[in-house]
């Protein structure tokens, strides 16, 4: 791995707020260049070491923080709390963000957890689709790890803010009672297997504690579920190479329902897509252990390759 690559902080304006980022440009440019867009709770620095490996294969890296998250502008006035009413603001932030991109590279966007719903939604926009070269989800948001329909959820959410306290009914509450950043312990409710990666990016937020963030709001919560109806309501005819990556023992998200969905894409898209099911990796698999890590890193390198000599 390639030490001096150094990242440079950026920032993306979009609709009056500027989004915080990072790019990681190679030493050895090969003329390619991916956008991350990241899921929920997740930070700039998480997949630093990621980025360096796309660097040293001579592409050009860029992240950014979603509103509200990260180091990016706050929307409530608890910092911690995971708040939006419309998943079109990250839609509209994704779509400015890519403008700002060099437009005479080709484009990858690596789509992580809660944005690769995100990313759904948005290429159902033509000028956002046009601007993409290819697509690669890794363990996306498409459906709630959850043993109930989203009906129900959505209405306890709307219980829960029928109990907030009278004085704060007009504000945003978390759907769980008092759910702040905590760090989560491999072996019991971490996303990985890997006990020196978890470490490694909780320490981040020891160094960089503006960058902590709590559980979901009620309105977040909804938000998500339109936009889940949304994704899989729209019939897609994909005309650009997508590569879905699903951990088997996926904790976070339904790993069933990324499959269903992948295979409903196939049958109505140009281009059917590529699908790998990396086995008993947790959700995190670009912090998973190396077996795990590993083959989906390589999958990712050599779909990028691959789809350039398509």
């Amino acid at each position: 791995m390639t030490a001096e690559i150094i990242p440079e902080r950026i920032q993306i304006e979009s609709s009056g707020r500027r989004l915080e980022g990072l790019v990681y440009t190679p030493l050895r440019p090969s003329g390619k260049q991916v956008l991350i867009v990241q899921g929920r709770n997740e930070m700039l620095y998480k997949y630093q070491d990621f980025s360096r490996q796309l660097c040293d294969s001579g592409i050009q890296v860029t992240v950014y923080d979603h509103i509200g998250q990260g180091f990016s502008p706050r929307i409530t006035s608890d910092p911690e709390m995971c708040h939006i009413d419309s998943f079109d603001t990250y839609v509209t932030d994704l779509g400015n963000v890519i403008k700002s991109l060099s437009n005479t590279m080709p484009l990858t966007v690596i789509a992580i957890s809660m944005g690769g719903l995100i990313t759904l939604k948005a290429v159902q926009r033509t000028e956002i689709m046009k601007s993409i070269s290819r697509l690669i989800f890794i363990s996306p948001f498409l459906g709630i790890r959850q043993p109930v329909p989203t009906f129900m959820i959505k209405a306890l959410s709307h219980l829960r803010d029928l109990l907030s306290t009278p004085c704060s009914r007009n504000e945003p509450v978390f759907f769980y009672f008092n759910d702040r950043f905590r760090k989560r312990t491999v072996g019991l409710d971490a996303n990985t297997h890997d006990i020196q990666r978890n470490e490694s990016y909780y320490s981040l937020y020891s160094q960089y504690p503006e960058a902590k963030l709590g559980g979901m709001t009620t309105s977040w919560l909804r938000a998500a579920i339109t936009c889940l109806n949304s994704v899989w309501s729209y019939r897609y005819d994909m005309d650009v190479p997508c590569l879905f990556l699903a951990a088997e023992k996926d904790n976070m998200v339904s790993s069933a329902e990324i499959m269903h969905f992948a295979e409903k894409l196939a049958a109505s898209s140009r281009i059917k897509p590529n699908i790998v099911r990396i086995k008993n990796s947790l959700h995190d698999i670009l912090i998973e252990e190396e077996q795990y890590r590993t083959p989906a890193v390589a999958a990712i390198l050599n779909f990028i390759k691959l789809s350039d000599e398509t």
